[in-house]
């Protein structure tokens, strides 16, 4: 079976990270799967791909239609799909799959032509909706909350499979939690917390800086972590950021928080904290959540869509009652006096992080493909 992964962006975000879980897990350990990715540029994303030994190819087919060179595209992705004998065609945007279904059609390619949808954001007239339901043969949404939007937005439910993203359980497992403490120079026993995802709005790091004003004027000490970048290239998020660090030195902060930008350590990090933040607007998984029940980290999260289908409170993790600075400041507070019973939780997550193994979510996969 050879499937041709398509992404359109080639940095490291969340739903970038599931794929490439994704294709080394089918690369390694599935001798009937041939992973081919395609991306528009080159980004960690086929850095990383290539140095897993999976064949990846660069090109630029938004180009070429924007140009008006539709021939040349669809001589182009023929000759990629002919060339590599591919039978599923798999994208992370509905726009990519009904394109590409459409150049499968048009030239008797018979692939079968797979959407990933991540986000419950999206909305269909009934063109887009027909678009959907007539071109693109299955859609895994990542989470139920995913699933419904698309039911609501009138997607053929016979279509929908409900996957959730996977993780490599075995990169969270025995982790050195003494190196990021060591690396930052911070004592064993200081209480640390962190957020772990790129700088956009939706993300919420403001709200974390909000609650460490409020238990700094409590008196309270503490670190903070800020794990992530804009890595888009996006104005709009750089100016987020630029807006967080004005808060921090407006705020005077500055002791309490650490930007580290962009890590592949993060299991060593998740060992390593006291707690992760999930402050999110909205998140339609959350893949950090089950990254740090596989490290045995403590999970806060906002009632945000994904991370509430997944935590259970004082269980597995905790979800705030309300997106407010005075309930985030509360909990991390119950953290700070030790009122929280972590060592309980820290078992149930790392046990229950087992159900998203990259290798079960890839048979899962593989189901739809056959």
């Amino acid at each position: 079976m050879n499937v041709l992964f398509v992404s359109e962006l080639s940095n490291l975000g969340g739903g970038e990270t599931s794929l490439l879980n994704l294709i080394i897990e089918f690369n390694n350990n599935f001798n009937e799967m041939n992973p081919v990715l395609l991306c528009l540029k080159e980004g960690k994303l086929t850095e990383e791909s290539r140095a897993a030994g999976i064949k990846t190819i660069i090109y630029d087919y938004k180009n070429d239609i924007k140009k008006v060179k539709i021939i040349n595209c669809i001589r182009k992705i023929r000759a990629i799909i002919k060339l590599n004998k591919i039978n599923v065609i798999q994208t992370n945007e509905w726009k990519t799959s009904f394109i590409l279904s459409l150049i499968n059609k048009s030239c008797f390619l018979k692939c079968k032509v797979i959407w990933v949808c991540h986000g419950q954001w999206y909305q269909f007239n009934f063109i887009k909706k027909n678009m959907v339901n007539l071109f693109i043969d299955k859609i895994i949404s990542v989470s139920n909350v995913v699933k419904e939007n698309l039911i609501s937005n009138g997607i053929n439910p016979k279509k929908i499979v409900r996957i959730p993203l996977g993780i490599d359980i075995n990169k969270f497992n025995n982790c050195d939690a003494k190196k990021i403490r060591q690396e930052l120079q911070m004592e064993n026993n200081e209480k640390v917390f962190a957020t772990i995802g790129r700088f956009q709005e939706i993300k919420g790091q403001k709200l974390v800086i909000e609650a460490a004003k409020e238990l700094k004027e409590l008196g309270k000490k503490f670190k903070i972590l800020f794990v992530g970048d804009s890595i888009f290239d996006s104005e709009k998020d750089n100016k987020y950021k630029k807006e967080c660090l004005n808060m921090i030195k407006e705020y005077k902060l500055e002791e309490f928080f650490f930007f580290l930008g962009v890590r592949r350590d993060i299991g060593n990090i998740l060992s390593g904290i006291d707690a992760l933040i999930i402050p999110s607007i909205n998140e339609s998984f959350g893949m950090v959540v089950i990254e740090a029940f596989a490290a045995g980290c403590l999970v806060i999260s906002t009632p945000c869509d994904g991370p509430s289908e997944v935590i259970q409170n004082g269980v597995l993790g905790f979800v705030l009652s309300e997106r407010t600075t005075e309930c985030l400041k509360d909990k991390m507070e119950d953290i700070l006096e030790d009122k929280i019973k972590l060592k309980e939780i820290s078992k149930n997550q790392k046990e229950y992080s087992k159900n998203y193994s990259v290798n079960k979510i890839c048979s899962m996969y593989a189901n739809i493909y056959n």
